[in-house]
């Protein structure tokens, strides 16, 4: 923020000095050059006044979209829980007790080397 206040105020100051010096100048007139670089530079000033106000406006906006991602995951995570992570477990649980996990047979070894001989 003290960038783009620090760029509008050396804009308003170039260009008052430059209107009141080309106002009050009777007998000389104030060379084109000097009208050239204070343009130039309240030009240069009010850029940046514009690009510091953007960046502040785009770093809350991603830091208020950060926190709303972050609470909706968090709220995400707290409906679903673990109920698909643990599917197997419950699906055990749920089993009577005396079932048992029984792994699958081993394949014929010979069949398998000698194929379909």
């Amino acid at each position: 923020m003290a960038l783009k206040w620090a760029g509008i105020l050396v804009t308003v100051i170039a260009l008052t000095l430059a209107v009141t010096a080309n106002l009050f100048a009777t007998d000389e007139s104030i060379p084109e050059m000097v009208n050239y670089v204070t343009i130039a530079t309240a030009a240069v000033a009010i850029l940046v006044a514009i690009i510091a106000d953007l960046y502040v406006r785009l770093n809350s906006k991603l830091n208020e979209m950060q926190l709303l991602m972050t609470s909706r995951f968090d709220r995400l995570d707290a409906e679903t829980g673990d109920r698909n992570s643990g599917f197997v477990e419950g699906y055990l649980l749920g089993r009577p007790a005396d079932s048992s996990v029984v792994p699958m047979t081993p394949r014929n070894r010979r069949a398998a080397a000698h194929g379909d001989d």
